[in-house]
């Protein structure tokens, strides 16, 4: 009997015993996400088609959190298969987990340096951001491609695009300090595969290497005052077949080793940014300074604008106790900095836009914006001259909205008028005016939306005056205790040229959306356009979706 009571009394512990840990191994792994399904159906009829008539996509959204530890994973697939190019594979696999203060990224991925080095770029491979709460050192290292080796050829053996070598890129940011008092010092190199793309002398396109680096600020002077900004130099040799040779106007970089090789292709640019900004109580206060050397490029940015310089002044602020604010804004911005180029363009952009509720019920808005760009280019005949060439692009306007609440229904009233005109050389070239008015009604209980709108546009442009004007009706309704939202829109435009009747555009769209319990959701939405213009052309598409989160 006692031998019996010990099993007995044994065994239930370690049954509780199994129990307790698997309790506790469900608090510390915590698994949550959505996986989805979408497909698009696509019709045209009288017009070539603009897409492909059937695509489908299936994409996952997950995070594991064990314990401390984040490990968010991110998948899709869709109909493209093999045939999609980099950076936008149509299979893109990465997670960046999470412990203390640390962040992993792991496989597809995109990492921020800073605006003019490593900035946001696709790349699949490794990081590592280190961002303590309590010290006052952070870092960020980085690994992996960021470009594939690709060449794509038609039916006929034509190259598509633009062939590319695959590129390898590594970098390191520091800061100093925390948010509000720091100072960073990033690098950023980036090497194209000489023997990654076969053929590459035949099609005269040469691999690329890349250096990037400088200093990053971020200052709180005052409560009031803040400064930011980046001071990069990027050393960009745009032909690594050249062999390496002493460049006298770039004596570091020769002594770079492996790190770089400096050849007769090699150019350094610099690019510089400033941001100050002035807070008081009442008002906001921004001024910001930018320059880029003409051909300036990092190999860790998507895109660039380069050969510019500017200074912008942003002002904000609220009277009459904030029932009205105003923000200003204006600027100057010139091209050709280094004087090399034929031509040089110089932009002013000034903006003010004005809020006025003077009650709970009204709002009104006024805008006015005025972008100038003037042109000058040097002629030699018999002599030096200039020729100048000046655009001006100015428009304004308003909107006023006035609401109607009821305990039942409440409806929102809204006249907007806005005309933009574009002048050049003192002569008017193009005017564009749009106007609507609109009325929407809520019917609170019956949870629906009815809207009705109309809208005309016109535009004077090269001697001849085009114009469309047309209603347009929509509505939406919560069904099934708000599991369900249905949604309609119909509208029909006339269009007239010179005042003469020129067709019509019929636009009809409609959708659904089913939250199915907690975990599951499906939409689908089709829309329908008809252009009964010189010729009738139709469109047809169709989207649905099924997503289950968990």
């Amino acid at each position: 009997m006692v031998a019996c009571l010990l099993v007995a009394t044994f065994s239930t512990a370690t049954s509780q015993d199994s129990v307790s840990l698997v309790h506790k191994a469900k608090e510390q792994i915590k698994v949550n996400g959505s996986i989805g399904y979408s497909q698009i159906l696509y019709s045209s009829l009288g017009a070539p088609s603009q897409r492909a008539p059937f695509f489908w996509q299936v994409q996952a959204n997950l995070n594991i959190k064990v314990g401390i530890i984040n490990m968010p994973f991110s998948a899709r697939y869709n109909s493209q298969g093999a045939d999609a190019s980099y950076p936008t594979l149509p299979t893109q696999i990465g997670m960046s987990p999470k412990y203390k203060d640390y962040t992993f990224h792991i496989g597809w991925r995109n990492m921020n340096f800073s605006e003019y080095s490593l900035a946001g770029n696709q790349f699949v491979g490794g990081g590592i951001e280190y961002n303590p709460k309590n010290f006052w050192i952070s870092y960020k290292l980085v690994y992996g491609r960021f470009q594939k080796s690709d060449i794509f050829y038609d039916e006929n053996r034509v190259i598509l695009g633009v062939p590319t070598f695959e590129r390898w890129g590594y970098g390191a940011q520091i800061n100093f300090g925390k948010a509000g008092r720091r100072v960073g010092v990033h690098a950023f190199r980036a090497n194209d595969d000489p023997t990654s793309l076969v053929g590459s002398d035949t099609l005269g396109l040469t691999p690329n290497q890349n250096l990037v680096y400088g200093l990053t600020l971020d200052q709180k002077i005052t409560k009031q005052i803040a400064v930011n900004g980046e001071m990069s130099w990027s050393a960009l040799t745009t032909n690594t077949f050249i062999e390496s040779d002493v460049q006298q106007a770039y004596s570091y970089l020769n002594n770079m080793g492996g790190l770089f090789n400096v050849n007769a292709s090699t150019q350094l640019k610099k690019a510089a940014l400033l941001n100050l900004t002035y807070s008081p109580e009442k008002y906001n206060l921004k001024l910001s300074y930018r320059r880029v050397d003409p051909d300036y490029k990092s190999l860790g940015a998507v895109f660039l604008n380069n050969d510019l310089e500017d200074l912008t002044a942003n002002l904000g602020f609220g009277v009459l106790q904030n029932k009205m604010n105003l923000a200003l804004s204006g600027g100057l911005q010139r091209n050709n900095i280094d004087g090399e180029k034929v031509t040089q363009t110089l932009r002013t952009i000034g903006a003010i836009n004005l809020q006025y509720a003077p009650y709970e019920v009204w709002n009104i808005g006024l805008n006015y914006a005025n972008f100038s760009t003037n042109t000058s280019m040097s002629l030699i005949v018999d002599g030096i001259d200039t020729l100048r060439y000046a655009q001006v692009t100015s428009s304004y306007g308003g909107n006023i909205m006035r609401l109607i609440k009821g305990e039942k229904v409440n409806q929102s009233i809204m006249l907007m008028i806005n005309q933009q005109a574009a002048i050049t050389n003192d002569q008017r070239e193009s005017q564009t005016l749009v106007a609507s008015l609109s009325e929407t009604i809520t019917l609170t209980q019956l949870k629906a939306n009815v809207a009705v709108a109309i809208s005309a546009t016109q535009t004077t442009a090269a001697g001849s005056q085009t114009q469309m004007i047309g209603p347009t009706i929509s509505a939406s309704k919560q069904l099934l205790n708000g599991k369900m939202a249905a949604t309609t829109a119909v509208s029909y435009l006339s269009n007239m040229l010179n005042g003469t009747s020129n067709g019509n555009i019929l636009n009809t769209r409609a959708g659904l959306n089913y939250n199915i319990g907690k975990h599951h959701n499906a939409t689908l939405n089709v829309a329908y356009t008809s252009r009964m213009l010189a010729a009738t052309t139709s469109e047809l598409i169709a989207n649905m979706a099924y997503t289950f989160s968990f």
